[in-house]
């Protein structure tokens, strides 16, 4: 799962902050956690609507360029997740929920 970040222009960030990626479920099994994240930042303006659809080694910036975004990629284990059911998508940052969508992943077959 690819989480793509765009950030202001004035952040002072130095790497992509440590969020947090789970898919939660309200019926059981319940919240299921990443088994790896990896976090690539990203200098330079994002190009076209969409992420990547794979992650790319990042581009190391000109001078004092900012970091204007990343890429944080989630793995899970698909044997814990079913096949049919609706999640929610949960990027948290130190126990503080900062977005949420919903994910049916019977739609995405």
């Amino acid at each position: 799962m690819f989480v793509e970040l765009t950030f202001h222009p004035l952040n002072t960030y130095v790497g992509v902050p440590p969020y947090v990626v789970r898919m939660a479920r309200l019926e059981p099994p319940g919240p299921v956690a990443a088994l790896d994240v990896q976090r690539v930042p990203r200098f330079g303006v994002r190009v076209g609507e969409m992420p990547l659809p794979y992650p790319r080694a990042p581009m190391l910036p000109a001078g004092s360029q900012p970091m204007l975004g990343g890429t944080v990629i989630a793995r899970f284990a698909g044997a814990q997740l079913d096949a049919q059911g609706v999640y929610d998508v949960v990027v948290e940052e130190s126990g503080k929920e900062l977005a949420r969508v919903s994910v049916n992943l019977a739609n995405l077959r």
